[in-house]
């Protein structure tokens, strides 16, 4: 008898580096997140990633070529970084003010 190979629970997927410049995606607290617009694909599969981004942001693949794509997806990442810590300073004044 044949045996399933079945994964025991663990979620084998990880987040490659290359899709953040295919399909502007980043990997944001472990989920797949649309640089484009902060969106979080629930199945971490190139193949969903692509399809979101290519019926959603498909003017975008054609508005940059690809080294201007590149250049765009850094300058998205670098700007979703700052957001994400100036929410986190924000979060933690207002913490502190409600304390005192």
């Amino acid at each position: 008898m044949a045996t399933k190979n079945t994964n025991s629970g663990m979620n084998t997927r990880v987040f490659k580096p290359n899709w953040e410049v295919e399909c502007v995606f980043s990997e944001v607290n472990g989920k797949p997140t649309c640089l484009l617009c902060q969106k979080t694909i629930a199945v971490l599969k190139k193949a969903h990633l692509q399809r979101y981004y290519e019926t959603c942001h498909l003017n975008f693949s054609e508005s940059y070529p690809i080294g201007e794509k590149t250049k765009c997806v850094h300058l998205l990442q670098a700007s979703w970084t700052a957001k994400c810590v100036s929410a986190h300073v924000k979060d933690s004044y207002n913490v502190t003010n409600a304390s005192n």
